[in-house]
């Protein structure tokens, strides 16, 4: 509507306009609609899901890619970010933030065992969700958060690398693992 591309004379044809531009794909995506049980998806309102687990979505609360000005996509990763699955969404999305990205990223913790249960916290969901509510997160680079996930990013200078714990100590300013309960996060 805004460049002109759809106009009144568009009117009839408005409701399958998107399905029909050659860029649309035919199939749907089977990590996004599960095919395996019928009825097995589930789709939330972000915005009523964050207002009920006392989530409050801020600049400060995403990564950013370091060159671009404009963002003008978020992009949240829901996922158990303590299991193998989850972290490799997480390297996956951090790995996908280049220079010319227009994307910014957050993470939502999903776990399939209840925190509350878990006697020791794993590092992934923990690093983020500190991150996240200390609003540090929008100060880690994407490869600052790798390195601390003990996810090898492909290195491209010849700088000396931080160990996994010494980018963690680095990203939470000094704040340790061991230093919070799993119910601090929840």
């Amino acid at each position: 509507v805004y460049t002109g591309k759809l106009t009144d004379a568009h009117n009839d044809t408005l409701g399958t306009y998107f399905y029909d531009q050659p860029t649309t794909s035919i199939r749907r995506n089977q990590y996004i609609f599960p095919k395996d049980t019928p009825g097995s998806l589930r789709v939330y309102n972000l915005p009523t899901l964050f207002s009920r687990i006392g989530f409050r979505a801020a600049p400060a609360t995403f990564v950013y890619p370091a060159e671009s000005a404009v963002i003008p996509l978020s992009l949240y990763v829901v996922a158990d970010l303590d299991s193998s699955e989850g972290l490799n969404l997480v390297k996956e999305a951090l790995l996908s933030i280049g220079s010319d990205t227009r994307t910014r990223i957050s993470f939502l913790h999903n776990p399939v065992i209840d925190p509350s249960e878990e006697s020791k916290r794993p590092l992934t969901s923990w690093l983020l969700s500190h991150l996240i509510k200390s609003r540090l997160l929008s100060k880690a680079s994407p490869k600052q958060l790798l390195m601390a996930l003990g996810v090898n990013a492909p290195n491209e200078d010849a700088q000396t690398v931080l160990s996994q714990d010494e980018a963690v100590r680095v990203l939470t300013e000094g704040v340790k693992v061991a230093d919070f309960s799993a119910g601090a996060y929840i």
